[in-house]
């Protein structure tokens, strides 16, 4: 019965595209590497071309976390490999641009999957709280930050590192905790 008269999920990986000047939607022939359908992902542009992140597809109940750039003048997507660590699979995250620096905030993740090889069960979803930075035009002074990380030098090293290099790399390595104090919540004070 197709797409529209089933239960079945459908996700197209089809680009449709609005003439802002005709109000007219066409459907690009487009190459490169084409991400699959999904739902729930984020999408923004950067110096006229496109991106998109995460998403989730049903059908196989899977989580993504890849970053697709879209050129609308070669109508070519390609497959970004970003540097630094990547934010793990998800969906439904908020995505900023401020200047030259993309900010990806929370969304959704599956859990792990709890038990034995015998039986196992996945513990559902779980709301990131996580901050991630994508930075477009990084500076000398950050990639050299990522470079250190990856080496694992911070911490080795940190007795001759100035103490406002140390918080930075510290602020880039510590995984980020929010807390709300519980007297927010308590309504007899």
């Amino acid at each position: 019965m197709g797409q529209f008269h089933s239960n079945r999920d459908f996700y197209c990986d089809k680009l449709k595209v609005l003439d802002l000047n005709t109000f007219e939607w066409s459907e690009p022939n487009v190459s490169g590497d084409i991400p699959s359908g999904r739902r729930s992902h984020s999408a923004w542009t950067y110096r006229n071309k496109m991106y998109i992140f995460g998403g989730f597809y049903s059908v196989d109940d899977k989580h993504y976390n890849e970053l697709f750039e879209f050129d609308p003048v070669t109508s070519r997507w390609s497959k970004i490999r970003a540097l630094g660590a990547c934010p793990t699979p998800r969906r439904r995250q908020c995505t900023v641009v401020l200047g030259d620096r993309v900010f990806l905030f929370g969304g959704t993740s599956p859990c792990r999957k709890v038990g034995n090889e015998n039986y196992s069960y996945n513990t559902g979803l779980q709301d990131l709280d996580d901050l991630h930075i994508l930075d477009f035009a990084p500076s000398l002074f950050t990639l050299s930050a990522v470079r250190v990380i990856e080496l694992n030098l911070h911490k080795p090293y940190a007795r001759y590192l100035p103490a406002s290099i140390n918080n930075t790399l510290r602020s880039m390595t510590t995984t980020n905790k929010a807390n709300i104090p519980p007297s927010r919540f308590d309504l007899q004070g």
